[in-house]
């Protein structure tokens, strides 16, 4: 009789992800994550920082480009190019929900900076108008781009004999 498991279980190595890769695998707390920190990032410097300067201004707005991009390749990177289809416009809608429940929050504590004023309830309808169009379309694009990126690394290391495999081992540490 053929044995399909060997005798001792301990013959096997187990494999536990860390922490943050399992972070990372969650579609929902990814998108959540990157709406709030987008949103109170924002808030925060526009609220209090001398929003005069391009400088200052510059840097906010490439801190929170770096972040939202950021945290949609940490995600996108656990999974393979065709399952991409789905998980770009979920996650870009599940931030945009995320940052405009954000948005409310920061509007009833007057705190949701709004061109060079406060917000109100009535802008509300138009910032969410605005964050989805954007950023739907913009990680769309930015998905797009990536996956070119990656599909043409692979076809590059596959064209030069190399294989790339990617062994759960090499994330723990040698604690030898």
């Amino acid at each position: 009789m053929v044995r399909f498991a060997p005798p001792a279980t301990g013959v096997w190595d187990a494999y536990e992800a860390s922490a943050v890769r399992k972070f990372s695998r969650s579609l929902v707390a990814m998108a959540m994550l990157t709406g709030v920190a987008w949103r109170l990032c924002r808030a925060l410097f526009l609220g209090t920082g001398p929003t005069d300067s391009p400088l200052f201004f510059g840097s906010v707005i490439a801190l929170g480009v770096l972040v939202f991009f950021g945290m949609a390749t940490l995600h996108l990177g656990n999974f393979p190019l065709k399952r991409w289809l789905w998980r770009v416009p979920v996650f870009a809608l599940v931030e945009c929900l995320t940052e405009v429940s954000m948005s409310a929050l920061l509007i009833s504590l007057a705190r949701e900076p709004y061109g060079s004023t406060l917000a109100t309830w009535s802008d509300l309808g138009s910032i969410a108008a605005k964050v989805v169009s954007w950023h739907v379309v913009a990680l769309t694009i930015y998905a797009g781009i990536l996956a070119i990126v990656v599909q043409g690394i692979r076809r590059s290391v596959r064209a030069a004999g190399d294989t790339v495999i990617d062994d759960p081992k090499d994330d723990k540490k040698d604690d030898r």
